[in-house]
C-alpha cells in the first residue's frame, strides 16, 4: 500500500493539519474550526472529482479515483491535476504559503527520484509577475509555480523575475530579487491560490509501486518581502 499525506504548520496562526494514509492518496486536514487561518476549499475546483472529505473532516486527493475517467497513473508518464482545491488565507496577515521541499524525501521527488514523483503546484495566483515556460508538461497554467520552488525554497531563483518588460515573452530569468520570488509565494488576507499535483512516474513504476510522504505546509508571515503592497 503506498500513500501520501499532507501535514502543515503555519506561523501565522493554527492549521491544525492532521495526515493519515491511504493508497496513493494525499490527505490534508485543517482544524475543524471554519475560522483555520489556512482554508482548503472544494468549492468550484475542477477537479474537485480527485477529492474527497473524511468524516473528521480533513480533504483528501485520491489519484486512483475510479470515478475519474482514464486509466489513472501509467509507467513512463507525467500526469498534471491543476485545480483540486484552493488553499485560502482566512488570517488578517499576508502570508509566505509553500511546501517545505525537505518534507519531501529525494527519492520521491521529480527532479532526483523514481517510481512514482510528485511535485505540488500553485496556479491562479494573486501576486508575482512570474510566467511558466514549457519547463512542465503539457496542461501547465501560464502563472503556474513548484510550491517548493522546485525544491529549492520559495527563494527559487528562476522566479527572480520582477522586470516584466525583460519577461514579456516569458521567458524566466534571474533579473529580479530574492523578495520578488518570495512574492510569488503571498496570499494576503483573503486571496487564494489553487493546488494541484505534478506526477511523474517511470520505467520501474507498476501496479505494486508505492510511495509514502508526508508534505508540509507552511503560511509564514514574518517572510514577506517588503516589496508586497
Amino acid at each position: 500500500m503506498g500513500s501520501l499525506a499532507a501535514g502543515g504548520a503555519a506561523t501565522i496562526g493554527t492549521g491544525a493539519f492532521t495526515s493519515v494514509q491511504a493508497n496513493r492518496t494525499v490527505t490534508i486536514a485543517t482544524a475543524d474550526d471554519s475560522d483555520a487561518y489556512l482554508a482548503f476549499d472544494q468549492t468550484d475546483a475542477t477537479n474537485s472529482s480527485y477529492v474527497g472529505t473524511n468524516s473528521n473532516g480533513s480533504i483528501y486527493i485520491d489519484l486512483d479515483n475510479n470515478s475519474v475517467s482514464g486509466d489513472g497513473l501509467n509507467a513512463n508518464a507525467t500526469t498534471q491535476i491543476n485545480d483540486l482545491f484552493k488553499i485560502r488565507n482566512q488570517g488578517t496577515q499576508a502570508a509566505v504559503v509553500y511546501v517545505n521541499p525537505n518534507s519531501i524525501a529525494p527519492g520521491n521527488q521529480t527532479s532526483d527520484g523514481s517510481g512514482i514523483t510528485i511535485d505540488p503546484q500553485a496556479s491562479n495566483r494573486p501576486n508575482g509577475d512570474y510566467i511558466n515556460t514549457s519547463g512542465l508538461s503539457s496542461g501547465a497554467e501560464d502563472d503556474q509555480i513548484s510550491l517548493t520552488g522546485n525544491f529549492n525554497g520559495p527563494k527559487y531563483s528562476s522566479y527572480q523575475t520582477n522586470d516584466s518588460d525583460n519577461n514579456s515573452d516569458g521567458i524566466g530569468g534571474n533579473d529580479g530579487s530574492v523578495g520578488d520570488a518570495l512574492e510569488e509565494f503571498v496570499l494576503g488576507s483573503g486571496e487564494a491560490f489553487d493546488f494541484g499535483l505534478y506526477v511523474s512516474t517511470d520505467g520501474s513504476f507498476d501496479s505494486g509501486t508505492s510511495i509514502s510522504e508526508t508534505m508540509e505546509i507552511i503560511a509564514d508571515s514574518t517572510r514577506v518581502p517588503d516589496s508586497y503592497s
